[in-house]
């Protein structure tokens, strides 16, 4: 059996990438975008401690009412806790508070807490379906040592590749304009705060003129208005419109600039998304 120093340390090693799955979080005003979450179903956990401590861990459950649990994981001989919570109307409101409540217990240990830490990425969102429509790709810290892992393709990769194939393309149910149009690095400048949060410059100019004018007269940020102001000089009398298909502009890699101390600009008109707890 190994130490349990040893033990802690294999829990905390990332899942394979193809059991981690993305829900919707926090969305922004309109409903087209989402926070992508990350999480891994409670088999895999399970499966996890079978494979580095098969037959020293056990779970305990605690009623508190109110379609709460109190769960109690012990490897080892030792125990860590917390809570697990679900709607009281819900048909599986126990299943989901004891799968939320052993996540946590896990994550205490170590196991499945680096899903916490992936960056909040924000994707195109199906309101009506209640589904994310892009996946993003993970990090290499995320994962495993030794793990061949292949980043999903965007929809415009998708799409090409179709076409190459002569396969059928279907369009995707998302804002139209998200490709990167205008005046070279200045257009690929991704903001970090406001309605369009995460999106290049070009990308803004390409579906809101009005919001990239409003950045370069009024951003207190000085080089987010100073790329705006590029990016509408270069443009002629009539903007470009983007069109849904359009091939997305090759650029370099996209520069990433913080607003304001909190991370949003606190004179931003259009600032303002839905929270949601991740787990």
């Amino acid at each position: 059996m190994l130490e349990f120093e040893k033990v802690l340390e294999e829990l905390s090693k990332p899942f394979d990438p193809k059991v981690v799955q993305f829900r919707a979080g926090a969305t922004n005003r309109e409903k087209t975008e989402a926070q992508a979450l990350a999480f891994v179903d409670l088999r895999e956990y399970q499966q996890r401690l079978d494979d580095v401590v098969a037959g020293a861990w056990e779970v305990r459950v605690e009623p508190l009412g109110q379609g709460a649990l109190k769960v109690s994981l012990t490897i080892m001989g030792h125990t860590r806790e917390d809570v697990g919570e679900a709607d009281p109307e819900d048909a599986n409101t126990y299943t989901s508070a004891f799968a939320q409540g052993f996540k946590r217990a896990c994550a205490a240990f170590g196991l499945g807490r680096y899903l916490y830490r992936l960056p909040k990425v924000w994707v195109a969102y199906d309101a009506q379906r209640k589904k994310l429509l892009e996946t993003p790709g993970l990090p290499k810290w995320a994962i495993p040592e030794g793990v061949t892992y292949v980043p999903p393709m965007s929809q415009d990769e998708m799409e090409r590749v179709a076409a190459d194939r002569g396969l059928p393309t279907q369009p995707q149910a998302q804002p139209a304009a998200r490709r990167s149009v205008g005046n070279g690095d200045a257009a690929s400048v991704v903001i970090k705060f406001g309605k369009y949060k995460g999106q290049t410059l070009g990308q803004i100019l390409a579906q809101d003129k009005g919001y990239l004018e409003w950045l370069a007269e009024k951003s207190s940020n000085q080089f987010i208005a100073g790329k705006a102001r590029e990016v509408l000089e270069a443009q002629p009398a009539e903007a470009v419109e983007a069109k849904p298909h359009d091939l997305p502009v090759a650029a370099a890699e996209p520069a990433t600039v913080s607003g304001n101390g909190n991370g949003h600009n606190a004179e931003d008109p259009f600032d303002g998304f839905d929270d949601e707890i991740p787990f």
